[in-house]
């Protein structure tokens, strides 16, 4: 009879796939946490209902170009992902959050404040 030896794997807590991760502020209204080398990153941007209306009016193209310029990737993105917002309060803030893996898709979840 064979007998069922499984070896057990350890938690994710335990394993040490990536560095604790640190909030850094990059400058006003813009907040970044980094995995480490080939994994992901998260930046937050805080910007305006109008910068974001007019962010989320252009193209695929003009949106990367808008992120890359401002240089708070580790790498320039290739390709970007926009959820659809949930309905604002005029004249609200947005929190961008973005997503950005280590395949340079950027994932952005707009987050309405006020």
């Amino acid at each position: 009879m064979k007998k069922n030896t499984k070896v057990p794997r350890p938690a994710c807590e335990t394993m040490h796939l990536f560095v604790t991760p640190r909030w850094r502020k990059l400058r006003k209204g813009a907040w970044k946490t980094d995995f480490g080398a080939g994994l992901p990153e998260v930046v937050i941007l805080t910007i305006s209902n109008e910068e974001f209306e007019e962010f989320r009016a252009c193209s695929d193209r003009e949106k990367k170009s808008k992120i890359n310029k401002r240089g708070v990737m580790k790498r320039n993105l290739i390709d970007v992902v926009l959820q659809k917002p949930k309905r604002r309060k005029r004249g609200a803030c947005v929190l961008l959050m973005i997503y950005h893996t280590p395949e340079s898709t950027g994932y952005m979840v707009p987050f309405p404040l006020g």
